[in-house]
């Protein structure tokens, strides 16, 4: 009886192993990736945009009155298991002294293959505020 039960369950977990590699064996593959922020009123503003990964490190920085709308792409990219992707905006609204801050929002949007994998429409409410979204291949 404890042999059935122990082939029984041998057969099962056999059975039960996939033949699909692992989702690290897909990779490396190449990507356009595409950086996107849309604005309510044009601020002052800190981007950073990154991909790192295995052998990758492409950054883009700016601080500027200039920055926004902002469409940024990295045509023909090879990325590795798990690189990420990131957006990351800091306010730099200049606040006169006694006049209250003007709330305005924006949508941080990353795109692999011009499919939107991740998006973030934030408000943003005070000089200073920073937020970000990013993407990780798997």
């Amino acid at each position: 009886m404890k042999k059935l039960i122990l082939s029984t369950f041998a057969l099962l977990l056999v059975l039960s192993c996939s033949d699909e590699p692992a989702p690290f064996e897909a990779y490396p593959q190449t990507h356009d990736i595409r950086f996107t922020i849309e604005a309510s009123d044009k601020r002052g503003s800190e981007i950073d945009l990154d991909i790192e990964g295995d052998n990758l490190d492409i950054s883009w920085r700016s601080s500027s009155n200039d920055n926004l709308p902002l469409d940024i792409s990295y045509p023909n990219t090879t990325v590795a298991y798990l690189t990420i992707a990131t957006i990351n905006y800091r306010d730099l609204s200049e606040v006169q002294v006694g006049v209250p801050f003007e709330p305005y929002t924006i949508k941080m949007t990353i795109r692999v293959d011009d499919e939107i994998v991740e998006s973030k429409e934030v408000t943003i409410n005070e000089s200073g505020q920073v937020d970000f979204v990013n993407y990780s291949f798997q």
